[in-house]
């Protein structure tokens, strides 16, 4: 995503690959979730999500309810 602040200076690892890609949110609900890397290796069904702030601050309220 060109301007995204939010990325992680070491990029994800897929544990049999290597370096993951940037899956880039298409709709606002994906891009609200954070970042989402993929392994590209074909088969591979590997990804990583880094939760963005508003749903890290989500997830906590709901713990704490």
């Amino acid at each position: 995503m060109p301007g995204n602040t939010n990325l992680p200076a070491p990029r994800p690892q897929c544990a049999q690959h290597g370096p993951m890609h940037l899956r880039p949110g298409y709709t606002p609900e994906q891009r609200w979730c954070g970042t989402w890397y993929a392994c590209t290796t074909p088969r591979c069904q590997t990804t990583a999500l880094l939760p963005s702030a508003a749903l890290t601050a989500q997830l906590a309220a709901q713990r704490a309810a």
